[in-house]
């Protein structure tokens, strides 16, 4: 957990945020962009609201704030950070200013609070290097699925390229982290001198169409998984 402290607006604040009327302009526009790439199912089942959006963003930006106080035996003046709390809610409720997409859709969301900051990432950059190429490919996989914009720079040419030696059999957890763990395994296969291949079994992961509980939104299946896969095999037998 990398978030023990939290921050609730107060029932007061709430309810000056839940009576407001949004104005998202554009002669609609703006209200279909946020219910279609921003808002949230809440645990009944239904979408978040703007105000519902408001808070938990609110929530989560001061939950960080107070967790860090905290943890540095900082003072947390509750009523003052309430105020200034509520204070931000209305300017943002208003659009007077706004978080990036990302902020919108994961800021304050128990995901955040487990996971940590990565899906509030707009942007990152790595390097792809020979000696940890198949590490360097799973962490830009990982950032990729989490909705983060991710640039890179091989440097890693020529890179060696093994025979894999003999194989063995991989349950692929469901989960972001399994999907990438996959596929760092089988670059591992031909990228490190000695290394078995995968056969990896899909069996677990979930069906299109299923719900994705923790990040958000709908599961594709296993095929683009599967075919992710093929591709990288038949790329290194093709330079073997």
């Amino acid at each position: 957990m990398f978030v023990e402290h939290f921050f609730g607006l107060s029932e007061e604040g709430c309810d000056i945020i839940y009576n407001a009327e949004p104005k998202f302009g554009y002669d609609g526009f703006g209200e279909f962009l946020f219910y279609r790439t921003y808002s949230r199912k809440k645990s009944d089942g239904r979408n978040e609201n703007w105000a519902d959006c408001v808070i938990r963003v609110i929530n989560g930006i001061f939950s960080i704030r107070k967790d860090w106080y905290l943890r540095n035996h900082i003072p947390w003046d509750e009523a003052y950070w309430q105020k200034y709390a509520l204070d931000m809610a209305i300017s943002m409720f208003r659009m007077e200013w706004m978080p990036p997409g990302r902020g919108l859709w994961m800021m304050g969301t128990r995901f955040m609070y487990e996971r940590g900051s990565m899906s509030l990432y707009n942007c990152a950059f790595t390097y792809l290097t020979s000696d940890a190429f198949a590490e360097d490919i799973e962490w830009l996989m990982d950032s990729l699925m989490l909705g983060v914009g991710v640039g890179f720079e091989p440097t890693c040419d020529p890179m060696p390229i093994y025979e894999p030696k003999g194989y063995y059999h991989n349950i692929i957890e469901d989960s972001r982290e399994g999907w990438a763990n996959a596929t760092k395994l089988v670059i591992q296969a031909y990228t490190e001198k000695d290394s078995r291949k995968p056969i990896n079994d899909y069996s677990k992961l979930r069906k299109r169409g299923e719900t994705i509980k923790g990040f958000g939104g709908i599961a594709s299946g296993p095929d683009p998984l599967i075919e992710h896969h093929k591709f990288i095999e038949e790329v290194f037998d093709r330079h073997m």
